[in-house]
């Protein structure tokens, strides 16, 4: 990078609406609104203990942001010691050295804070982003795959009739919005079976658990979220089985599939497909065309679920992972 027409500097407020710029002309298949990015830094920052460091690059002409890079430390797989690392650069202005010069300020504050480990997401249709991780030392790892249900054509007939026999067997349909999307009670409930089913998940690192405040915050309380289509199972009292759709807040034909997940001793009965047909279901009706979605490639049992409504496979990112050694 040359430092007489770019320099870098910590990223500030005024900064949201070009961070989102950057990365819509990036992967314009990811909805995150300007106002999500803000408001999920503002509820990140009340645990101080989880980096979230973020810088752009600017020319120095006119003050144009053209790049940029973030150091952070997720809740789901928080260790004191292991960053995620993202760096992303205006394709006008892309070979200029300018990815490298925000990956080397951030992989310094990593080794500064005597990080051991550092993951950065790949989208596999980029070359030019395999060719960034391959220079800097990172090795591919895990694959997520982002698929997309197109509504019209998808078939959501219950041909099994498993409402029915679950319902049969004591299970309760419902919805979030149903059981009082306000209620502590049914907050909590969510909370502890998110918790508990996100053990499971395939995921890179070790699971991390996540404060409830943070929970309430990020999911129950976003923009994002959809009382209405998020869609319940109960034994008794006892809710079992959750699966959730959100708002994409960039493309208004489209809804996200948030968190799927059933309490390990109702597993193998076939609780998850029924919520998530009834999801993509209530996503049709109500207007919507397409349904998007990510799954780890180890998480068979979700996948398989997904390839039966009609899923198909879209993007391809690859978490790659570089250890950090001691420099002598």
């Amino acid at each position: 990078m040359e430092p007489s027409r770019f320099t870098i500097r910590p990223f500030h407020p005024r900064d949201y609406p070009a961070q989102y710029e950057i990365g819509i002309e990036f992967e314009p298949r990811v909805g995150v609104s300007v106002e999500e990015l803000r408001r999920e830094d503002e509820v990140m920052a009340r645990q101080p203990d989880h980096l979230r460091l973020k810088l752009v690059a600017e020319t120095a002409e006119d003050s144009r942001v053209v790049g940029f890079g973030s150091l952070s430390q997720h809740d789901s797989t928080y260790h004191p010691q292991k960053y995620w690392v993202w760096v992303l650069v205006r394709k006008a202005f892309r070979g200029r050295g300018i990815g490298s010069a925000l990956y080397s300020a951030l992989e310094g504050e990593a080794r500064a804070r005597g990080g051991s480990t550092l993951w950065v997401p790949v989208n596999q249709a980029e070359a030019q982003g395999k060719r960034f991780a391959d220079r800097h030392g990172f090795a591919p790892g895990r694959t997520v795959w982002v698929s997309k249900l197109d509504l019209r054509s998808a078939d959501l007939q219950d041909h099994e009739g498993l409402a029915p026999k679950l319902e049969a067997d004591g299970l309760r349909f419902s919805t979030w919005n149903a059981e009082g999307s306000n209620d502590p009670k049914v907050r909590h409930q969510l909370y502890d079976l998110s918790q508990l089913c996100s053990r499971d998940v395939p995921r890179i690192g070790e699971f991390h658990p996540t404060p409830f405040e943070q929970f309430e915050a990020l999911e129950l309380e976003s923009t994002r979220a959809m009382p209405e289509a998020v869609f319940l199972a109960y034994a008794g009292g006892e809710l079992v089985g959750v699966s959730s759709l959100e708002r994409d807040q960039i493309r208004a034909d489209t809804l996200r599939v948030g968190f799927t997940g059933v309490r390990p001793e109702y597993r193998g009965r076939k609780i998850a497909s029924e919520l998530k047909r009834r999801a993509a279901e209530f996503a049709r009706d109500a207007g919507y065309r397409y349904l998007q979605t990510g799954n780890d490639s180890l998480n068979q049992p979700i996948l398989a679920i997904n390839r039966r409504l009609g899923f198909q496979a879209e993007l391809t990112w690859v978490t790659c992972e570089k250890k950090l050694e001691p420099r002598r």
